[in-house]
């Protein structure tokens, strides 16, 4: 017990290091819910993973849980160029930089390959798209497996210039940052452990959907709300800055179908369930069953009265 108080403590003191202030930063409050237009919310916490006042809510009608109040999109860009990983370097511990990622990101990129190449090989796939591609690894193991061409998006300069040494098309910003003049079709686009960072998920999918050839594959992961909580026995402690959306499969999924991707094959590693998909036409009444929201809100429920 001592040794647990002790490791909070650190981890606390290392945060505080950081010097960031979350309340200082501007931010707006969401109206209505991402996916079903709802205004009906619930605050599930007050406090974050870092001990920020950092409020979750959730959507009484669909289940989809965001932030709210969220930092603005300038203050986001600013928190990934100067805070974001030596934050979360802060809360494990250890330093996660430009300099340590390639290790795991090439663990990563190779499990990708496995995962994609039953429905890469054979097909007429020349262009890849990362979106928030970090240092180009994971985007290299795709360009040698498959022979693609590629170009990454990510809104760190450090880990762009990384990427640039593969020799790589780069684009420093965040996929809402590309203009509709900008924009091209690929046939395969990646976004890997991204989505949960994004201001707008309807409209990056919408983007994406329009960026991506009839013919082309759609890979992206999520970190799965539910698993991180029910793992965690708590709400807060799966809460944290950097992540404006927490997503479960019935609300991701739900988003797929109304933006107009088919699922082709899913997989669930540890706490992150992995879609690839293709283009197909969007059903844009889609949502999650009332149900499932209301199961996932008495099992919070469940999960902050052992708590108290």
């Amino acid at each position: 017990m001592e040794n647990k108080s002790s490791s909070v403590i650190g981890r606390i003191q290392r945060i505080e290091k950081v010097n960031f202030s979350l309340d200082e930063q501007s931010k707006i409050r969401i109206e209505e819910c991402n996916l079903c237009g709802s205004r009906d919310f619930i605050v599930l916490n007050r406090v974050d993973r870092y001990n920020f006042t950092n409020s979750a809510v959730a959507c009484r009608d669909c289940g989809l849980v965001f932030l709210n109040p969220v930092m603005t999109s300038e203050a986001y860009s600013k928190f990934y160029e100067t805070t974001y990983r030596k934050l979360v370097s802060a809360y494990h511990g250890r330093e996660i930089s430009a300099d340590t990622l390639p290790e795991e990101q090439e663990v990563y990129g190779k499990a990708l390959c496995d995962f994609m190449e039953p429905f890469v090989l054979g097909k007429d796939l020349e262009s890849l798209l990362d979106i928030g591609g970090s240092t180009g690894v994971v985007a290299n193991e795709l360009v040698v497996k498959f022979n693609l061409e590629a170009t990454v998006l990510d809104p760190a300069p450090l880990e762009i210039d990384k990427a640039k040494q593969f020799g790589f098309k780069t684009i420093t910003g965040m996929l809402s940052s590309i203009r509709e003049e900008q924009q091209h079709k690929y046939d395969v686009i990646i976004k890997c452990q991204t989505i949960d960072h994004s201001l707008n998920i309807a409209a990056d999918l919408y983007k994406t959907r329009k960026m991506i050839s009839d013919h082309g594959l759609f890979f992206v992961d999520i970190l799965d709300f539910r698993a991180v909580y029910l793992q965690e026995n708590s709400i807060s402690e799966s809460i944290k800055p950097d992540h404006p959306f927490y997503l479960t499969e019935q609300t991701f999924e739900a988003f797929l179908k109304k933006s107009g991707f088919g699922i082709l094959r899913t997989e669930y590693v540890e706490q992150k369930v992995r879609y690839l998909c293709q283009p197909c036409i969007p059903d844009k009444h889609y949502l999650p069953e009332k149900n499932s929201a209301r199961e996932m809100l008495r099992e919070i429920r469940y999960i902050q009265c052992s708590r108290a």
